[in-house]
This record gives structure tokens, C-alpha cells and sequence, in this order.
């Protein structure tokens, strides 16, 4: 009993520490840094490799310029296209990588190993094309070719942020697991341990500072000054000059001994050297790698090595002045000019400081020696790793316990002891988890559905018409516990927007009956409606469909995902959805994959849950949840109609044109009428989904009324064109449709034809000078009203009040 209770506190333990949210962000990092990472690289085609001069003209070379009309010589062709093969190549090769990655989307840890690679190889190859681009132009030069370097660091910037960035993100994300145990399956951890790590972080952080610091004293005495020549002469007043690492950088091209050439090109290799080490310590501390100690070390053996020889080379022209006197007298002509004249009794001294920062080295190194933070960072990983180890027994209680239940428990036990964790979770869930528990649930009720499916058909309505439904929704509203008001126009345009498109949103004033008319209309036809309350945090399309827990490999569904299963399960019965003030949050962050999934064919309709497939275990073997396709795809069923309210105030968020488009609108803009008048509760009759499908397609092949030819459409078209308002198929469809249903719920006239028209166009098209500026509102109004659609002529003067 204890093991038991034991074994249920640490799942209840590890679904707590587990944030399903925080996991999914973690995904959107990955894949946001991968995508930077990517573009940085994709701009290097655009990044300049040198400048080269053609009849004296600049033209800045680079990959993209392969398809440029520049008469370029062949050297110049032949790096141009050199350069775009290897962009080219390692750009789709970065797309390979990518959706490799994506292929383990369902496995955090795979995931982000392999975006961390793709990262890093993107930076790597922006690097070593920054690098290149140093080279081309001396290449160039001595090909025959005129040209100067002019690098572009644009791409190094965004993919060094992008790395550091993704780097500490990584490091962010290995603390949070391990402050939770979440790959340890440890069940608690004392003091020592705790204190242990925090050791190894400070220890790390101590030698990341040492080494920082070495790099930095390097870098000084690359680019300082690395001889002073004091010289004394009758004819000149400058008597000093230095020669230093930027200059030897800047002015490379310009020296003619190749000594100096030499010289700054070393510079520049052991400036990338250290640079890149020391960006790549960085990286290894923020990402918590294992090789971030090694890096410091060498990183430490570079510093010094460079700072030596710099020190030793300028000791060597102090030493040896006289050896080198033509080198010292052209550096000398260099800085003052060759046109002024140098006598001979010219006299110089060469003297350099170089050594002292090889010195401040050498006690960095010595603090180094002293503290020894890279033994120390070696002995805590071992403590630390040795002080985990020492809970298996703990968790080996768990794994007896999973013995007893499973046949592979032992082997369950020894991956354990060995510490590979993903077979031991594979062996977990096999025994205690269900993937769904909730939709298990739902498959469950099968029987029960068929059951009430079989009660509610002895309630049929007969011969079921539009019209006959109408009165039928309104005399039940009325006669009901709540006695609400709605008159026939109302249940037809509700009636007729569910035939024209699958979302209806309804909005207007609080308490106008918004919630209440799908509620209602349900109730009436014994049908279903399910309200799923928005709430103002909503991002994502996760909000509304659940989350996949990696650890426990559980899905959780949301409330909305349960009622669309429900739905698919029982496809005779209508259902509605109900999107309770949809608006407190952007429905495009949440909707969106919804508004392009109704614009496919009814059997094409669905969507994806997850990455892997989800089956439960029945009697030891695999079965499908019963309204899955493939494991992991719900497909939205044709008896399905969403249903958004929405307010207009300032708590809430504009709905955009894209979701009013695909939407049909009801606008509740007055308090519903008191029922003064009403009879005993009608009892509901049951309408299956199909048949009311059957009836909306017989209203639209039996109802004459074509957009094209309506005269109205376009007389209201031309009022509109000068405030860029018209509307394009899809609206136009929903038109058609919508009319041809309305009328089919009265007896069908022009007139009813026309109060049609005028409901959906004031509803879908002339509502939008809401945001208009209307210079002339009388003439509008008065325009309108020629056409007899009096209310969109009301709306229109109600503007110009407001």
C-alpha cells in the first residue's frame, strides 16, 4: 500500500513540474532561432565579398551578382559562382536539417539537439564566409583582377545573436529540468546535491571569467601598439611613430615588404583565433556543454601563445634595430612621406610595451594555476554525477512496482540502472498511462449515444419544412422557462447564415440574447451546444485543442477538442460550438487554422492534434480511439456549426475583415422584447443534421436568385466602389446562398427576396463604412433609400450622428 501511495505522489509530482505550456514555447523558440539562423545564412548571397574596379568604376561583388549584366573578367565569374553553388548547397542542406528536426518534434530533448546543431553549423559557415571574404581581394589581385576587401558584417551579427541567444535559452531550459529532475525520474533531492550543483555553475562561471579575461588582454596587445620608433632628423618635426595592430590591418595593401604583409596577416588569423574561441566559450557556458572546459583551456594556451610571440617579435626589432635598418627607415618613409628627404646621420630607437601584456597574462594564468577552477569543474561534475546516482534505490522502488505489473519489469530495471531513461518511460506509460484518458472516456459512451440516438428519433418531426422550423423555434422560445423573444426573421437569418457558411458570429450589447439563440435553437431541435469560454490569454490554437505532454505522453484535451470528438462520434446530431465572447482575445491567434479549414470540401475537413499517433492498450493490445483518424487527426464532422459572440467595448479586440468574411454576422444592437404572452413548454422535437443539410441544399436549387443579374448588387456596388468597399466569390457565395435559404422560410416573394438581400448585405458589406470617412452621408442615405433598403439607409445616418 505505501509503494503504491508512493508511486501515485511521484506521477501526481511529475505532471505538476511538467508545464505543458512552457514546453510548447520551447518548440517556438527553437524553431524561431533555427529560422534566424537560416536568413542570416540566405543573406550572405546578398553580402558584398569585395569590391573590385571595372574602367574605373566600383561594382561590390557578390553571390548574388552571378546573374548581374557587369561584364565581369572570368576570375571574377568564377568566384561569383563558386560562392552561389556553396550558399545554394548549404542553404538546402539547412532546410534538410531543419525538417529533420521536425520529424522529432514530439521528442524535446532529440529536438533541440538537433536545432542546437543546425544553429551552430549556421554559424559556423557565416563565420567562415566573413572570413573569406578577407582572402578573395589579395586572391583576386594576384589573379590579375583589381579589387578591395569590403566586408559586410550583418549576417555575423544576426547569427552571433541568434547563437549567444539560443545558447542561454538552452542553458535556461537545463536548469529548469534539472531543479525539476525531469530526466532522472528521482523522486527527491537532499541538500548536498542542490548545493552541488549550484558549485559546478559558480565554478564555471569563475573560469569563464579567466579565460574571458586572457582573450581580452590578447586581443590589446594584437591590435596596440606593437614597436615605438623615436628617431631624431634635421628636416622633419615628427619624430615618433608606431606601428600597431589595426594599422597593420587597415594599411595591408599598401606595404610593399613582405614582412609586414606576413605580419598582419598572422595578426588577423590570431585575432579570428581568439575571437572565435572566445565566442564559442561563451556559447559552450550559456548551453551548458560538456566541452565548455576544454574550450577554456585552450582558449587560455592561445592567449598566451599569441601574446608571447607578439612580445618576442618586438623585443626582436629592439634587439636587432640595426640588423633591420632598411625595414625601420621604410616604416619611417611610410609614416612621413617618400617625398621628404631623411639625412644621413638620421638616428632612431625602437622600444615596445608588448611584453608587459604577455606579463599580465602570466598572472592571469598563475590565478588560474592557484584557484584551478578547471579541476575543480571536473571534480564537481564527478560529485554531482556520483551524488544522482546514489537515488537510484529510490526510484528502483518505482521500478519494482512497475515488476509487478508489467512483464518487462526487469528489464525496465536495468534501464534504469544504466541510466537509459527513455526506455524506462517507454515501459511506464506502457503500464500505468493512458495517452487520453478523456477521449477514452467519450469512446466509452458509444452504447449510451446510441441509446439517447434512438429516444430522440421517437421525437421526430415530421415532414420537416424552413418554415415549419421557424415557427416552430420561435413558439418554443417563447413557450419556454425563459420565455425569450424572437421573431420569425430572426430564427431565419440565423437559420439561413448556418446554410451559407459554418461560423456565425453574434454580436452586439451584452444581454441581447446572443448566447441564448443557439442554446435555444438546440434545446428546441434536441440537438447539441457546447460553450467554450474565451479567455483574453489565448495565443494559439493549443488554447482550444490541448496539450501533449512529452513526459507522461498524455494528451490532455480542451473543452472544444472534447465537444468536436463528441460530435464526430454522434454525426446525425447537430451540434453547435459555442465560442463564448470570442473576441476577449485575437481570434486569428486561435482560429486561424479553423477559418482555412472550413474553406476545404466537407470530407476534407480536419485537423491535426499532434506529431505522434495515440493509441491506448486493451487486454495488451494496441486500439484507436474511435474518432481519430490515423491516431493523432480529428476530422471535423459535417454536423458541426461554430458559433462566436462577440462585444464591441474597449475590453475586447476588432474582428478583422479576414474572419468576418468567411463569418456570417448577426448584429444584436437592441435589448430583446419582453414575452408578455406565452403558452404551456412545448416539448422538443428532434431534426437530424443530414436532413437539415438535405433542406438548405433544396432551398438553394429552388429558389431563383442570381447575384449576377440582381440589379440592387449592382446599384450598391457603385454606391460603395468610391470607399473601396466590395467583396469578391467567397462573399458572393455566401450571398447567394444565404437569400435563397431565407426566402425558403417564408413564402417566397420579391419582397422576401429583397428583405434577404438587405439582411446580408448590411451585415457583410455595407457595415464596413464603419471605418469609413463618408464625405457626403446624406447623399449615401438618401442613395440607399432609392434602392428601398431602408435599414442599411438608417445605418447610414446613424454613422453621421455618431
Amino acid at each position: 500500500m505505501g509503494k503504491t501511495n508512493k508511486l501515485e505522489s511521484f506521477k501526481k509530482l511529475a505532471e505538476k513540474i511538467c508545464s505543458d505550456s512552457f514546453e510548447n514555447k520551447r518548440k517556438i523558440i527553437h524553431i524561431s532561432c533555427a529560422i534566424l539562423a537560416l536568413v542570416s545564412v540566405i543573406l550572405t548571397i546578398f553580402a558584398p565579398l569585395c569590391c573590385v574596379f571595372i574602367n574605373n568604376d566600383e561594382h561590390n561583388l557578390m553571390a548574388a551578382g552571378v546573374f548581374n549584366s557587369v561584364n565581369f573578367n572570368e576570375v571574377t565569374k568564377i568566384i561569383l559562382t563558386c560562392a552561389f553553388i556553396v550558399i545554394l548547397i548549404f542553404i538546402c542542406l539547412n532546410m534538410w536539417f531543419l525538417t529533420d528536426a521536425m520529424f522529432v518534434l514530439n521528442n524535446e530533448r532529440t529536438f533541440s539537439k538537433k536545432i542546437r546543431k543546425t544553429v551552430l553549423t549556421d554559424a559556423a559557415f557565416v563565420v567562415s564566409f566573413t572570413l573569406a571574404t578577407y582572402i578573395i581581394s589579395p586572391i583576386n589581385n594576384m589573379l590579375g583582377g583589381e579589387s578591395k576587401s569590403n566586408v559586410s558584417f550583418v549576417s555575423l551579427i544576426i547569427v552571433s545573436i541568434v547563437t549567444v541567444f539560443h545558447s542561454a535559452f538552452l542553458g535556461i531550459v537545463q536548469n529548469y529540468d534539472q531543479s525539476k529532475e525531469k530526466n532522472g525520474y528521482e523522486i527527491a533531492l537532499d541538500e548536498s546535491v542542490i548545493k552541488l550543483r549550484h558549485k559546478l555553475r559558480f565554478t564555471k562561471l569563475e573560469l569563464l571569467v579567466y579565460t574571458l579575461i586572457s582573450s581580452i588582454i590578447a586581443l590589446i596587445s594584437l591590435l596596440s601598439n606593437i614597436i615605438t620608433v623615436e628617431f631624431e632628423s634635421q628636416y622633419i618635426s615628427v619624430n615618433k611613430i608606431s606601428l600597431s595592430g589595426i594599422d597593420l590591418l587597415k594599411n595591408v595593401s599598401t606595404f610593399d615588404d613582405m614582412g609586414r604583409q606576413l605580419l598582419a596577416y598572422l595578426i588577423f588569423v590570431a585575432l579570428t583565433t581568439i575571437s572565435v574561441l572566445a565566442f564559442l566559450e561563451l556559447v559552450s557556458f550559456l548551453g551548458g556543454s560538456n566541452l565548455f572546459g576544454r574550450i577554456s583551456l585552450v582558449s587560455i594556451c592561445v592567449s598566451v601563445t599569441v601574446s608571447l610571440v607578439v612580445g618576442l617579435f618586438s623585443k626582436y626589432y629592439q634587439i636587432v634595430q640595426d640588423i633591420n635598418k632598411g625595414i625601420i627607415i621604410d616604416m619611417i618613409k611610410d609614416a612621413i612621406g617618400n617625398d621628404v628627404q631623411l639625412d644621413e646621420a638620421l638616428k632612431w630607437n625602437v622600444s615596445s610595451a608588448s611584453l608587459y601584456y604577455f606579463v599580465a597574462l602570466l598572472v592571469v594564468v598563475a590565478i588560474v594555476f592557484i584557484r584551478r577552477p578547471y579541476t575543480k569543474v571536473m571534480i564537481v561534475e564527478q560529485q554531482f554525477e556520483k551524488e544522482r546516482n546514489s537515488k537510484i534505490p529510490q526510484a528502483m522502488e518505482i521500478v519494482n512496482t512497475v515488476k509487478t505489473e508489467d512483464n518487462n519489469g526487469t528489464h525496465s530495471a536495468e534501464a534504469y540502472q544504466s541510466n537509459n531513461f527513455e526506455a524506462f518511460e517507454n515501459t511506464w506509460n506502457r503500464v500505468f498511462i493512458d495517452p487520453c484518458p478523456a477521449f477514452t472516456a467519450l469512446d466509452k459512451k458509444g452504447e449510451e449515444y446510441r441509446k439517447d440516438l434512438d429516444v430522440k428519433k421517437e421525437s421526430l418531426i415530421e415532414n420537416p419544412t424552413l418554415p415549419k422550423l421557424v415557427d416552430f423555434i420561435v413558439q418554443y422560445a417563447r413557450d419556454s422557462r425563459l420565455h425569450l423573444f424572437y421573431t420569425p426573421e430572426n430564427i431565419a437569418t440565423f437559420l439561413a447564415g448556418l446554410g451559407a457558411t459554418k461560423l456565425t458570429i453574434l454580436q452586439g450589447m451584452s444581454g441581447t440574447g446572443k448566447t441564448s439563440l443557439p442554446k435555444i435553437v438546440a434545446e428546441a431541435l434536441m440537438s447539441v451546444c457546447d460553450i467554450v469560454e474565451v479567455e483574453s490569454s489565448w495565443r494559439d490554437k493549443n488554447e482550444l485543442l490541448g496539450y501533449y505532454n512529452e513526459f507522461s505522453q498524455t494528451y490532455t484535451p480542451k473543452k472544444f477538442t472534447q465537444a468536436l470528438y463528441k460530435a464526430a462520434l454522434n454525426p446525425d446530431v447537430l451540434t453547435f460550438i459555442v465560442l463564448d465572447e470570442m473576441n476577449l482575445s485575437r481570434i486569428e491567434y486561435y482560429f486561424s487554422d479553423f477559418l482555412s479549414i472550413m474553406e476545404n470540401e466537407p470530407d476534407k475537413r480536419e485537423i491535426k492534434l499532434l506529431n505522434v499517433p495515440l493509441y491506448r492498450k486493451e487486454q495488451n493490445r494496441e486500439t484507436k480511439y474511435s474518432g481519430l483518424a490515423d491516431g493523432f487527426t480529428l476530422k471535423i464532422p459535417n454536423n458541426v456549426w461554430f458559433i462566436g459572440t462577440a462585444n464591441r467595448d474597449e475590453s475586447t479586440f476588432d474582428i478583422s475583415d479576414k474572419v468576418y468574411d468567411r463569418a456570417h454576422t448577426m448584429n444584436f444592437d437592441k435589448r430583446a422584447a419582453s414575452v408578455r404572452t406565452y403558452n404551456n413548454p412545448s416539448k422538443p422535437k428532434y431534426l437530424p443534421a443530414p436532413i437539415l443539410q438535405k433542406m438548405f441544399e433544396e432551398a438553394k436549387s429552388s429558389v431563383n436568385f442570381n447575384l449576377e443579374s440582381s440589379s440592387v448588387i449592382a446599384e450598391v456596388e457603385k454606391l460603395l466602389a468610391p470607399y473601396n468597399i466590395s467583396f469578391g466569390n467567397r462573399i458572393a457565395i455566401q450571398i447567394e446562398n444565404f437569400v435563397k435559404i431565407y426566402a425558403s422560410c417564408f413564402a417566397v416573394s420579391d419582397t422576401v427576396i429583397r428583405d434577404a438581400l438587405e439582411t446580408i448585405l448590411l451585415s457583410k458589406v455595407v457595415r464596413k463604412l464603419e471605418l469609413k470617412t463618408i464625405d457626403d452621408p446624406e447623399g449615401l442615405s438618401e442613395a440607399f433609400a432609392k434602392l428601398h433598403l431602408m435599414r442599411c439607409s438608417e445605418f447610414i445616418n446613424n454613422l453621421k450622428e455618431t
